[in-house]
């Protein structure tokens, strides 16, 4: 099992990072984890917490899906610091870095995602037809 680098337990959407993994786990409406990749995202931003009554949050941006801010306290503001630069370095190591060191060309990917989940959401494809293509576009 990988290791535990990070973990958000009291924001509103829990999370936990593994070292070796290529995703990271959401913990939404219960116990069950959803994996968001790496190389699906396509920015990550931190802001402080400004006060008792206004708390930080990370705000990860994936093209095509709508975006939920991580907010948290500022007993968890310097692991939240530490998981968003961490996102953050994924983020450009994935863009940046192929099996080979070569630059990687995800724009393409991400593209065909975003018109296909246009098409899945006007009913022209399935949510199965869907899933396929996207596990093929992403690995």
């Amino acid at each position: 099992m990988a290791k535990l680098l990070y973990e958000l337990t009291k924001s509103n959407y829990p999370l936990r990072i593994y070292e070796d993994q290529p995703y990271l786990e959401f913990f939404g409406g219960g116990s069950t984890a959803t994996k968001v990749y790496y190389n699906t995202m396509q920015s990550v931003s931190f802001t402080e917490v400004y006060n008792f009554m206004t708390p930080g949050k990370i705000v990860i941006s994936i093209p095509g899906t709508q975006t939920h801010p991580i907010t948290f306290k500022s007993k968890e503001e310097d692991v939240a610091r530490k998981i968003a630069e961490y996102i953050e370095q994924q983020i450009h190591k994935v863009k940046t870095q192929g099996s080979g060191g070569t630059v990687v060309n995800q724009a393409s990917n991400m593209d065909e995602l975003l018109k296909l989940k246009q098409l899945l959401d006007a009913g022209i494809v399935t949510q199965a037809e869907f899933d396929a293509k996207k596990k093929q576009l992403l690995g």
